[in-house]
């Protein structure tokens, strides 16, 4: 997989962000 080194924390900010990013859209979206 590609949880080799300390990029973990990378992984957890990119997925925080990609559920921001999710939330934002569902919260603010017209055809929800």
């Amino acid at each position: 997989m590609w949880f080799d080194g300390p990029d973990v924390f990378e992984v957890g900010v990119i997925l925080t962000l990609v559920a921001a990013l999710c939330i934002f859209w569902l919260t603010h979206s017209d055809r929800a």
